[in-house]
């Protein structure tokens, strides 16, 4: 899979599932997702513009936390 465009609505969708099982929020995910990226169980969500973007996450992210000490992303998750 690479970067995927996804909806207003998939992105909100994503965004609030993340919000919930973080117990966070909605705003601040928001937020996170439009300044950098967010990681979802789907992939990176990042605000691009007007629309979303969906990329592949890194393969050392398990349980939407990445490895800190990977060398591949450095922790960030993106892949």
């Amino acid at each position: 899979m690479s970067r995927q465009q996804v909806t207003h609505r998939e992105a909100t969708g994503l965004i609030r599932a993340r919000a919930r099982a973080l117990q966070r929020p909605l705003s601040t995910l928001r937020a996170q997702a439009q300044g950098g990226g967010l990681i979802t169980p789907s992939g990176y969500l990042t605000h691009c513009g007007a629309t979303y973007d969906l990329t592949p996450t890194c393969a050392c992210v398990r349980r939407c936390t990445p490895e800190l000490h990977c060398r591949a992303c450095r922790g960030t998750g993106q892949a």
